[in-house]
């Protein structure tokens, strides 16, 4: 493994939150004392019960139509409406560059960064399976998908389940979906929640394929860990599909848990026009699963793909919009929502400060409490398409930007931002695409090997402390394509990594931290 401790100087927060972002959707919740029947948001006509039988003349549409504040228009102002309030950024928490201090001494920063490395591969991996093309982690419990293994056919896609014993990585179980088939890519998105897994195949087909084409309607599949006679296994509990079923939705792009709570995104939905994208929640009761809101953006416009990446942290969603045009063509954004008295409601928009055309905020989303980070890898103040990653935070309803990260050796094209990770005070971000590397102590260019980088907030700002790189880095890895963090554990994946397996078989390096390091000021 190669930990390396950097200082970022300032370009860490160069030209950082001078301006506020843009808040379409200002609403501020009600209080949670309310009762299930009291009215929601103004801008938010949400019913929480789908289950409701079809011919029902009494059922709703689920779907969240938060549309964008217009002001002095009555019921349409959210002042207008008991305990709200406008959700506008505070200025005067927004980090300016000339306040950001030089970054504390490395060698005691780095100090707390000890780790050691674990490479992780299945052990009936194949050539082109590409494993850790998604992978989440949970306490001592690692899941990674693996789209175009072919266990039920050509592209039908894998998923595996590893548990940290304590020395190393044990591969616990294999999930594949009872109705796998060619074509599905199970395994393009997974998470894990305690004893949960959710495993999106976003190319799964629905009732509309025809006997010569896929209709990539896509659906998530999820497995629950019971004991077994001989140890713990894994079983599949529930598909979860969209209510509505749309040709080439992609329901499955991307998945999240957290508990008994499920995001599944359709970044093609239609939802307000073409490939706008949806987002749908579930929640589980008992054993069984219910569709309980659909999240659709109030700005949304064609081609926005929103649910690109999202994430989930208690009752706040974090939708990611990666062609979101309010910055500029596909400049990106981060639509909030939030779950009060039992209602869902479009709670903010987090769009860069700095935001220009084509930087694609929100390819990649973290959430961890009142804390986001948002990657937009395409943004190029510090090289072209060398990228760049955001970090909001929320103080009572308020989201405010509050540091730009960027690693201390930017380089062209790095596509630092693919991949964002939060936990307490770290942040981990990936940067596939760096070529540059030190060998016995000069510099060499490796193609697409990658990195990632590690952060911490200090009382001096985000501050790069270290920089991940794999031991045995090869060209084209693309090592940093997705990177989780949780209080103890670094993953890193390395999708296209040429293994013992074969070509792009894939891997995931673990980096075990000296000690819980996240809630450390």
């Amino acid at each position: 493994m190669v930990v390396s401790a950097c200082t970022s100087g300032g370009n860490t927060a160069d030209d950082a939150a001078s301006t506020p972002p843009v808040t379409e959707s200002s609403a501020s919740p009600a209080s949670t004392e309310q009762a299930e029947t009291d009215t929601p948001p103004a801008n938010a006509m949400v019913d929480d019960d789908t289950s409701v039988q079809a011919g029902d003349d009494a059922a709703e549409d689920p779907t969240i139509y938060a549309d964008p504040k217009t002001e002095g228009q009555g019921e349409g102002d959210p002042s207008a409406v008991k305990g709200l309030s406008e959700s506008q950024p505070d200025e005067e928490n927004i980090a300016e560059a000339d306040e950001i201090p030089d970054p504390p001494d490395p060698t005691v920063v780095s100090e707390r960064l000890e780790a050691t490395e674990f490479k992780i591969t299945p052990g009936d991996a194949e050539s082109n399976d590409e494993f850790a093309w998604s992978l989440d982690i949970d306490a001592d419990a690692l899941v990674s998908g693996a789209p175009l293994a072919d266990d039920s056919g050509g592209n039908s896609g894998i998923a595996y389940v590893f548990r940290w014993s304590g020395t190393a990585w044990e591969e616990e179980s294999k999930l594949l979906p009872e109705d796998g088939r060619e074509g599905d890519w199970f395994g393009k998105s997974s998470g894990i929640s305690g004893d949960t897994a959710v495993v999106g195949a976003n190319r799964d087909d629905g009732p509309l394929r025809g006997e010569f084409f896929d209709d990539d309607t896509g659906s998530a599949y999820v497995f629950i860990r019971e004991e077994g006679e001989d140890g713990p296994v894994w079983v599949q509990q529930a598909k979860l599909r969209a209510d509505t079923q749309i040709e080439f939705a992609e329901f499955g792009f991307d998945v999240e848990i957290e508990g008994d709570l499920i995001a599944v995104s359709a970044w093609h939905d239609p939802s307000v026009e073409f490939n706008t994208g949806a987002v749908y929640v579930f929640r589980r009761q008992g054993t069984e699963w219910t569709q309980e809101a659909k999240l659709v953006p109030s700005g949304g416009q064609a081609a926005d793909e929103f649910g690109f990446d999202i994430a989930i942290s208690g009752d706040t969603i974090l939708v990611g919009t990666s062609r979101d045009d309010g910055n500029g063509n596909d400049a990106g954004a981060g639509y909030v929502y939030r779950r009060v008295a039992g209602r869902w409601f479009e709670e903010t928009i987090l769009r860069a400060p700095d935001g220009v055309a084509f930087d694609q905020l929100g390819w990649s989303v973290a959430l961890d409490g009142d804390t986001a980070v948002l990657g937009a890898p395409f943004h190029d103040s510090f090289a072209l398409e060398g990228g760049a990653a955001y970090v909001f935070e929320r103080e009572g309803t308020i989201w405010s930007p509050k540091w730009k990260l960027a690693p201390s050796d930017p380089f062209q094209g790095a596509w630092f931002g693919r991949a964002v990770g939060v936990a307490g005070n770290y942040a981990l971000v990936g940067a596939p695409r760096y070529d540059r590397v030190t060998i016995d102590g000069i510099a060499n260019e490796i193609f697409n090997l990658g990195v990632s980088y590690m952060f911490q907030r200090t009382t001096e700002g985000w501050l790069q402390v270290a920089q991940l790189r794999a031991d045995d880095p090869a060209d084209g890895d693309d090592f940093g394509w997705t990177v989780a963090l949780s209080r103890e554990i670094a993953i890193v994946g390395a999708w296209l990594d040429d293994t013992e397996a074969g070509v792009d078989a894939g891997s995931a390096y673990s980096y075990l931290l000296a000690q819980d390091f996240s809630d450390d000021g």
